[in-house]
């Protein structure tokens, strides 16, 4: 987490999610589609929608460990925010 001067706060928490949170899932092809955040993936993506909507204006990029990359953003508190992944580098699960 950086402050506006781009100063790490902290890195690799958790945040609690209460249920299963909105989000809104975007898709190339098809634009955005409401999902809830345990589609999108683990502990790691839900504590970024999470930590977006409490926290608006904000966004969050998550590295996972299967090497997806992916971006959360939310312009206004409690507004439901937008999930997109960047990139899928295709990590086998056997490594």
């Amino acid at each position: 987490m950086l402050d506006g001067s781009a100063r790490l706060l902290g890195f690799g928490a958790f945040i609690p999610t209460p249920g299963d949170a909105p989000v809104f899932r975007y898709h190339k092809d098809q634009g955005p589609t409401i999902s809830s955040a345990s589609t999108i993936g683990g502990g790691k993506h839900r504590s970024a929608i999470e930590f977006c909507r409490i926290c608006a204006p904000a966004a969050a990029h998550v590295v996972s460990e299967d090497g997806r990359i992916s971006f959360v953003a939310s312009d206004r508190k409690n507004s439901i925010p937008l999930y997109a992944e960047i990139v899928s580098l295709g990590v086998p699960s056997t490594l």
